[in-house]
């Protein structure tokens, strides 16, 4: 299957795939998938029972973001004017 996609959510998609380590096809393949997928009843963090499926649970949502940053750029002098 080919797929057409405008210049900007092309450079999106390559710019996901190097960030990420992974290739176009790997980033497109995921995204539609996790888009595409049927949706399924969710339970409440807080009543999920077992310690591993919540931090399953919990860095699955806070890495839907797509964006993680480093050490450095989390800095007092990179967050703050003086």
């Amino acid at each position: 299957m080919v797929v057409r996609l405008n210049p900007d959510l092309e450079k999106l998609v390559q710019e996901k795939a190097t960030l990420t380590g992974k290739t176009v096809d790997e980033v497109v393949d995921a995204t539609l998938r996790q888009a595409l997928a049927p949706s399924k009843p969710s339970t409440p963090l807080a009543a999920t029972r077992d310690q591993e499926e919540w931090v399953r649970r919990l860095r699955s949502a806070a890495s839907s973001a797509g964006v993680s940053l480093t050490n450095e750029q989390l800095s007092r002098e990179n967050l703050y004017e003086d």
